[in-house]
């Protein structure tokens, strides 16, 4: 996973994605949106692990500061 903010390559620790399995990349099924003042990019992706679905949430901060949420069900 690649993340650029203002044309710099920000660094995203495997840890945050590596056990995101199957993700769903149709219409809908990811969505990205700025946070305040473009500091920040919310990510939502929906996907299954083969005992059900979840979608994960990753709040990708410019200063590097990372998190992620995962919802189950998703």
């Amino acid at each position: 996973m690649k993340f650029y903010l203002d044309g710099k390559q920000i660094t995203i620790p495997r840890r945050l994605y590596a056990d995101c399995f199957d993700p769903k990349f149709g219409d809908g099924y990811v969505t990205l949106k700025f946070g305040q003042g473009f500091q920040s990019v919310i990510v939502s992706m929906s996907g299954s692990d083969g005992a059900g679905g979840y979608q994960a949430i990753w709040r990708l901060r410019k200063d590097g500061r990372h998190r992620r949420t995962i919802i189950p069900g998703g």
